[in-house]
């Protein structure tokens, strides 16, 4: 692989981040200036005549006329365009490629009868739909081979599938949750490329390290982190960056692991290894998730299940079909990534045995360690050591306060304002994302985010508590600040979803300090993919840290969008150009540079013409 290509991967990979997107089905009266709505045409709005009910028997009699192999790969060509492209250029496109005459006509009539009301762009193909669809082809027993109308086929599964992703109202912020939390990282992906450069960076440098903390941890641990899927941790990486650039070059395409083996100079058992764990053929699939094939009665039931519907691990996890014992197709490109980056903790931790051994617990603890120590690291870049005496960084601080003792993740001293943070690496079961049940998804916000089982006061109680010290001045020196902004740092990005952080904030409302409301401000959720988007432009000095909190408060209470979509707004207000984050420039340019060590250099080219 040559080095313009690895930074083609980069430019493709690090351009500016949109608005958030959240996918809405139609009403008259919507209006979206932000966040962005990405309204879909549903199968029911261009055949009005539908009776709802109908709508399960007809999705399943489409579907199953479709031969999969092909539409599989239809599918992951729309998908991968999606991922890569987008704009409202792509999705007209692929409206008159994959959809009817009738139903292109009937759209048209739509949006010229109500052009008062209609939002500026309307969409088929998203995402979820497709995954779900693909989800249905791999799993359905039986199938037809019609290829005849393929690309309307394709169109029509597409509208089908809107039918059935999301609730029509939404009478509450948990509404809101339980509807955007499953799905949240499939509409808003992370930044591939500050993920691609962080994770091997956590494996590396922090939990590798020498942090005495981290050498504790560890020694309870029997920790396998010498090969990842049956690979070296340099040729995790570059096999991981050859996938990704392939399915970007050719959307729907397939990869031969033996041609990439050679091409990559990895051993070819090793890619062999790699494609047996994450790629599955159509047998596996309905083997392991669809008990050898759902049957019509399993999918009129599943697809009006907002958890199956939903429930995107299974590609998440597979996210390669295997169309021969050497041939796989790439079904979601941006799911390759997350092997790289989420796929490598979950790796480490299923490979630890499960209860009653207490491995993957010390587990979630040491890798609550490293994650503090990175977000720590990561201020301090931008902030440099607070032993210069010139920087507002305060990093692990302890103090003795009126409500006992503490330990301070880090703080930003700028006088009159603090900036307080508290970093947790909790990440949220599938179980409580996907069940669509408010007491069972609260049951684990509490459990990680307030207090345990066993009392223990978790980050809302400990950031109330730190806040309140600092304003009676039982941790900096001088003058207490006027105003002290607390902020919950987590690596789970589906918390950035909407009303997440409104709803945390109604519960840190009852633990503050009463007696301090003026000065302890609404607790702000932010993730790691935030914090990273934002620091450049702090240093920069495009936004402050009190801008962009308060922008988000309406006296005491929180807006329902993300730290993203603040700092969004304000960048598109002043046109502020983009800015991209240097400490993780850096960590990627040590990781091209593995690459370029274990990749062999590209042929010279002969100068005799008849010899080329």
């Amino acid at each position: 692989m040559r080095d313009r290509e690895l930074m083609k991967i980069w430019e493709g990979i690090a351009g500016a981040r949109p608005g958030i997107i959240t996918l809405v089905p139609y009403k008259r009266e919507l209006v979206s200036p932000a966040p962005r709505m990405e309204v879909y045409w549903t199968y029911s709005e261009l055949v009005p005549q539908t009776a709802a009910e109908q709508l399960p028997e007809i999705y399943f009699a489409t579907i199953s006329r479709c031969e999969v192999i092909r539409m599989l790969r239809t599918l992951s060509t729309v998908n991968n365009m999606l991922l890569n492209q987008g704009g409202s250029g792509l999705h007209d496109k692929l409206n008159r490629d994959l959809l009817g005459v009738d139903r292109l006509k009937e759209m048209a009539r739509q949006r010229a009868e109500q052009s008062d009301h209609e939002p500026a762009t309307r969409i088929v193909f998203h995402r979820l739909s497709s995954l779900l669809n693909m989800k249905l082809l791999l799993g359905l027993q039986d199938h037809g081979g019609e290829t005849a109308n393929e690309n309307e086929l394709a169109g029509e599964i597409g509208l089908l599938a809107n039918n059935f992703i999301s609730e029509e109202s939404y009478e509450n912020n948990q509404d809101l949750i339980l509807e955007g939390l499953p799905i949240w990282e499939i509409n808003n992906p992370r930044d591939v490329g500050y993920s691609m450069a962080r994770y091997p960076f956590l494996i590396r440098d922090y939990l590798l390290g020498s942090d005495a903390q981290i050498v504790a941890l560890r020694g309870k641990l029997k920790l396998n982190v010498d090969r990842f899927e049956g690979l070296l941790l340099d040729e995790y990486l570059t096999l991981i960056f050859g996938l990704y650039s392939l399915a970007q070059e050719k959307p729907g395409g397939t990869i031969n692991s033996a041609t990439v083996a050679t091409n990559l100079n990895i051993p070819a058992e090793s890619v062999s290894s790699f494609f047996n764990g994450r790629s599955l053929s159509i047998e596996d699939f309905r083997d392991r998730f669809a008990g050898r094939g759902w049957a019509k009665e399993n999918f009129l039931s599943l697809v009006v299940s907002s958890r199956f519907v939903k429930d995107t691990t299974q590609i998440r996890k597979y996210p390669f079909a295997r169309i021969d014992p050497d041939t796989h197709l790439v079904l979601d490109s941006t799911c390759v990534v997350e092997l790289l980056t989420s796929g490598l903790y979950w790796s480490i931790f299923d490979g630890l045995p499960p209860r009653p051994s207490r491995d993957r617990e010390h587990f979630r603890e040491l890798w609550g360690r490293v994650f503090e120590l990175y977000a720590v690291d990561l201020l301090v870049h931008f902030y440099g050591k607070s032993d210069s005496g010139l920087s507002p960084l305060r990093p692990n601080l302890e103090y003795r306060g009126t409500d006992g003792n503490g330990q301070i993740d880090a703080l930003l001293d700028y006088g009159n304002e603090v900036i307080l943070f508290e970093m947790k690496a909790s990440l949220l079961s599938l179980d409580a994302k996907c069940s669509g049940d408010w007491n069972r998804l609260q049951k684990e916000l509490v459990r990680n985010f307030v207090g345990n089982e066993e009392g223990k006061p978790k980050a809302l109680h400990q950031l109330a508590r730190a806040a309140k010290a600092i304003a009676e001045g039982a941790v900096l020196k001088g003058k207490a600040p006027d105003y002290i902004f607390p902020v919950l740092i987590v690596d789970e990005k589906a918390m950035e979803c909407l009303a997440m952080n409104t709803y945390l904030n109604e519960l840190f409302q009852d633990i503050r300090d009463r007696e301090l409301v003026n000065r302890i401000r609404p607790i702000t959720i932010m993730s790691i993919d935030e914090l990273e988007e934002l620091l450049p432009y702090i240093e920069q000095q495009r936004v402050s840290w009190s801008e962009l909190l308060s922008s988000r408060f309406r006296d005491d209470e929180v807006v329902i969008t993300s730290v993203h979509q603040a700092l969004y707004n304000i960048n598109s207000d002043k046109n502020t150009p983009l800015t991209r984050n240097s400490f993780l420039l850096d960590r990627y340019q040590e990781m091209f540079e593995s690459i370029k060590k274990l990749c062999p250099p590209p042929p010279v080219a002969d100068a005799n013409p008849e010899s080329q």
